[in-house]
C-alpha cells in the first residue's frame, strides 16, 4: 500500500477508484513513499515528498480535479499526467500542473537545452522548430562534437549512406 501509516483513510467511496485520475494519485504516492517502488530512488529516495494536505485524496481532488478535466478535454486522457513545475521540489498545489508528454519530457532531469540566437529550448523543441530530427541533432552535438550553431543551421541532413568526417568540426 503506497500510503503512510497514520494518514487519513483515503479509501472511501468517491467513485473515482477506477479512473486514470485516481491511478495518477496512487502512482504519485507510490514513487514518493514506497521504498519498494521501482521509481522510489528517483523521487522519495531523492527527498521528493507529497504535501501533507494531499495525504487525503479528497484534498488532492479538490485542488487538481477541475484542471485535470480541462487538460483531458484539450489533450486527451492518455496525454495528461501530473508534472512538478520545479522538478527539484515536492508535489504540492503550487508546484504541480497537468502536462502532456512533450512538456513532461522537457522538464525531465536528463533533458538537454541549447541556446541559439537568444533562444533557449530543449533539443526536442529545436528539432521541431528546425525540422532536423532529434536523433540527427543529438548525434551532431554528442557524437560529432558540432557547435550548437552548426548543428541547428547546417542543411541538408546527410542520408544514412553518407559520412561526416569527425575531423571537420567547424563552428
Amino acid at each position: 500500500m503506497p500510503f503512510k501509516k497514520g494518514s487519513k483513510n483515503v479509501f472511501y467511496k468517491h467513485g473515482l477508484s477506477q479512473t486514470r485520475f485516481y491511478r495518477i494519485y496512487r502512482s504519485m504516492f507510490n514513487r514518493c513513499e514506497n521504498e519498494n517502488s521501482s521509481y522510489y530512488h528517483v523521487y522519495g529516495g531523492k527527498g521528493i515528498k507529497i504535501c501533507k494536505k494531499w495525504n487525503d485524496f479528497r484534498e488532492f481532488k479538490e485542488d487538481m480535479y477541475e484542471s485535470y478535466l480541462e487538460h483531458v478535454e484539450r489533450y486527451g486522457e492518455k496525454n495528461t499526467s501530473i508534472d512538478r513545475i520545479n522538478r527539484n521540489r515536492d508535489y504540492k498545489p503550487s508546484n504541480c500542473r497537468w502536462a502532456d508528454p512533450v512538456t513532461q519530457s522537457n522538464n525531465s532531469s536528463n533533458c538537454r537545452y541549447l541556446k541559439f540566437m537568444g533562444k533557449e529550448m530543449s533539443m526536442t523543441q529545436w528539432s521541431r522548430e528546425t525540422g532536423i530530427s532529434y536523433n540527427t541533432l543529438r548525434n551532431r552535438i554528442n557524437k560529432l562534437g558540432w557547435s550548437t550553431k552548426k548543428s541547428l543551421t547546417l542543411t541538408p541532413v546527410l542520408g544514412r549512406n553518407q559520412f561526416y568526417d569527425k575531423r571537420n568540426k567547424q563552428s
